[in-house]
């Protein structure tokens, strides 16, 4: 079970609505400076067009989540943040008695509305092999909303692994490859258990997915598919208040993913395969493959590599004194 899974729970049981939903993922691989090590963590928003007969939304992540999750509503309060995240020419409206933040445009059209999240909001369960998120959804929300939250946890195995070569034992202690292998809504990729309940719930209508995966400039891209629709730098001073100021916020580029409802599929925007075609409805699944190499190299290593190439020139220094005495002396 690879796979996130999404769908939503209505108000009214046994109903079968199918709603739209915009969703974005941004997974970060950074250095947190305090404890001098590299930390993921991944940041899942969720824009639902009409949560009327919605009771919940659910979210099934393959990996285990046992620490809290942050809220990212409160990060996203200056406009700033608001047009560095979703890249776009908007304002932030912030009532202070409110739950929600106000996103305009500047000729104060309101285009949709942040929720800011508190712990009773999500319910985190252990089932089917990871995590399900059951993400409450508020009467009092009566138009276009968006959640934003933070996961962080020590493996996000099987979305992401690290993968050292084995033709090379010098290679091998100094690069590392990283797999990402990212599906959501990937039938063949999620237990029968899992999709009976999702059938039992409501399907959910993809309008628009993004996935940007965030690496420091020396982490080479080697290979995806599909290819990325845009890579760019962040700005260190814009990004660093969000992503917090305990990891190094620079050099940092951002790989995009995007599919989209078009009647005219894209070759680079799309991951075109049965289960994902795109309909003016929307579409059922996303899949995207990546594969980055960098270089790992800390003490423990260096001390190895040092160590070896010592142990080499001992040996070295012998067989050479053997051989001289065999023949010369």
């Amino acid at each position: 079970m690879s796979s996130v899974a999404i769908w939503s729970s209505p108000k009214v049981p046994g109903a079968k609505l199918t709603c739209p939903i915009e969703v974005h993922f941004n997974l970060w691989r950074l250095r947190n400076k305090r404890l001098r090590r590299i930390e993921q963590f991944l940041d899942i928003g969720l824009m639902i067009e009409n949560s009327s007969n919605m009771d919940s939304l659910n979210l099934y992540l393959p990996f285990a989540v046992k620490e809290r999750i942050r809220d990212l509503g409160k990060s996203l309060e200056t406009t700033s943040a608001i047009q560095a995240v979703f890249n776009e020419p908007w304002c932030a409206v912030v009532d202070p008695g409110k739950s929600t933040i106000q996103v305009m445009d500047f000729d104060k059209k309101d285009i949709f509305q942040i929720y800011k999240l508190n712990d009773k909001d999500i319910e985190v369960t252990s089932v089917y092999g990871g995590s399900l998120l059951r993400l409450l959804v508020p009467d009092t929300l009566q138009t276009k909303t968006y959640f934003r939250f933070r996961i962080c946890v020590p493996d996000l195995w099987p979305i992401t692994k690290e993968d050292k070569p084995s033709n090379s034992w010098l290679e091998s202690a100094f690069f590392v490859s990283e797999i990402v292998d990212f599906h959501l809504n990937e039938k063949r990729n999620l237990s029968e258990e899992l999709l009976r309940a999702m059938h039992e719930g409501c399907a959910v209508s993809f309008t628009k997915t993004h996935l940007f995966l965030m690496r420091y400039n020396n982490y080479d891209h080697i290979f995806s598919h599909p290819f990325p629709v845009d890579t760019r730098t962040l700005e260190q001073t814009v990004w660093t208040e969000y992503i917090s100021a305990d990891y190094a916020g620079e050099r940092i580029l951002a790989y995009h993913w995007r599919q989209k409802i078009e009647r005219k599929a894209s070759v680079n925007s799309v991951a075109v395969s049965k289960a994902s075609e795109s309909s003016p409805e929307g579409f059922s699944s996303f899949n995207v493959f990546a594969k980055f190499r960098f270089q790992k190299a800390n003490k423990s290593t260096i001390l190895i590599f040092l160590v070896g190439i010592l142990a080499i020139s001992i040996i070295g220094g012998l067989i050479a004194n053997c051989i001289y005495n065999t023949f010369w002396g």
